[in-house]
């Protein structure tokens, strides 16, 4: 439980049923308790503020019942797609309950304030937090601590300007004038450290492997792992907002630190657009390759031993293979890898003309084995298909509008001298007719 919330876990308890009968979801209840406080404490003064702790429970109830009734119309939004129109209704995905980019940053405002108050002396910060959270008045609370009402307008001013001084600072907005001036010599230095401290540490980014940014990410502020059915497409906002689409059939999962993004495809394909954040590399993982992003898009589609980047604009770093070498590639350029291969050498660029084109509904394959085509279209099919090894031999030019695949399937073996069969329970099989 959150450090500002732990000496209220009477209340807490009591809001988090509330807030879990209203969403019917745990986790959704945690993340929209976290927003009530802070919006409760960041509230400006004469927001919620009345004579009796009922009139102030009221209050909080109102603002987590708002909160709740945001969320639940939030949750009809969706990313799946399904682009076979003759194949069975998807089963559904389960939708996100919890806006990512929302939860991840109510986290750290959370803790923002948590750090704001945690500087205050003990009388200020518990006035505080009895004020907004109790409901207590503040001849009641001079009364508990044996001082002054003055006092206590003071306390609560001191703590007002430590919630707002904090949450500025987690929103990257200048610090709001202060009652007393500091010394011009005093905020230089401090400048200068930080700033000096910041261009250090981007170097030292800039310099590292990949593999050495992993190990020095610190600790996990949110993951999440995805994976789509076959005919599924998923549309996914990762909490800096960039934007994910993850192919038919295909998993993925996502880490995010301080300092540092990254992803690992596990299997399928994926398209990128990353937000550029000069703070937090961006690198996804493949095999036993990674793809350090540059502020770019991209697309990667691993399929066994084989990795194949995409670049859509922007540049990429790609590294890993035995001997860990590295390679850039500019939009417009694809390179093909095999596990263990170094990037360095694995001959030239091709250059392309779509990136992802799976994400219109189209692929195109030129002069590919039959084998390979199959395996990339069975990601889209929502029935078994397998085939054999003679006519896995057969090569491939096609252009597939995947809503018609299994027209396309049909139509295939007059062209290339093979049989269709449906087995029992409906798989298909595809050989050669004289097999």
């Amino acid at each position: 439980m959150s450090a500002l919330l732990l000496g209220f876990e009477q209340s807490y308890q009591s809001l988090l049923r509330f807030l879990t009968r209203r969403t019917g979801c745990a986790e959704t209840a945690r993340e929209l308790a976290h927003e009530t406080w802070l919006r409760v404490a960041e509230a400006a003064p004469g927001h919620g503020e009345g004579g009796v702790p009922e009139q102030q429970r009221a209050y909080l109830y109102t603002v987590a019942q708002n909160l709740a009734l945001d969320h639940l119309r939030r949750q009809a939004r969706g990313g799946e797609r399904f682009v076979d129109a003759e194949a069975a209704p998807p089963q559904d995905l389960a939708p996100d309950d919890v806006d990512l980019e929302r939860s991840l940053a109510l986290r750290q405002a959370v803790q923002a304030v948590e750090g704001g108050l945690g500087g205050l002396p003990p009388r200020v910060r518990e006035t505080f937090l009895a004020h907004r959270l109790e409901g207590l008045g503040h001849e009641e609370l001079a009364a508990r601590h044996g001082v002054s009402v003055k006092t206590i307008e003071r306390d609560m001013g001191q703590a007002m300007d430590a919630v707002h001084q904090a949450l500025l600072r987690w929103r990257g907005e200048p610090r709001a004038p202060r009652r007393r001036r500091q010394a011009l010599s005093g905020l230089l230095g401090g400048g200068a450290l930080l700033l000096a401290g910041g261009l250090g540490w981007r170097h030292w980014r800039a310099e590292r492997s990949d593999a050495e940014l992993a190990a020095a990410a610190g600790p996990v502020l949110a993951e999440r792992r995805l994976a789509t059915r076959p005919a599924q497409l998923l549309d996914q906002r990762l909490p800096d907002g960039s934007e994910l689409r993850l192919d038919a059939d295909s998993e993925l999962q996502w880490r995010w630190h301080a300092g540092l993004r990254q992803a690992r495809l596990l299997r399928g394909a994926a398209y990128f657009s990353v937000r550029p954040d000069a703070e937090r590399p961006f690198v996804v993982w493949a095999g036993e390759h990674s793809v350090r992003v540059l502020g770019t898009a991209f697309a990667l589609e691993l399929d066994g031993p084989r990795l194949l980047v995409a670049v859509e604009h922007g540049r990429v770093r790609v590294s890993g293979g035995a001997a860990g070498g590295q390679r850039e590639l500019v939009g417009g350029e694809q390179l093909a890898l095999l596990a263990g291969q170094d990037p360095a050498g694995a001959g030239p660029t091709q250059r392309t003309q779509g990136v992802a084109p799976w994400r219109e509904g189209w692929l195109e394959f030129q002069e590919r084995p039959l084998d390979e085509v199959l395996r990339r279209l069975s990601r889209y099919l929502p029935r078994p298909l397998s085939w054999s090894p003679a006519a896995g031999r057969q090569r491939v030019s096609a252009r597939v509008h995947l809503a018609h695949l299994q027209e396309w399937l049909r139509l295939l073996p007059d062209s290339h001298g093979l049989a269709l069969q449906v087995q029992p329970g409906g798989a298909w099989r595809l050989q050669l007719r004289d097999e």
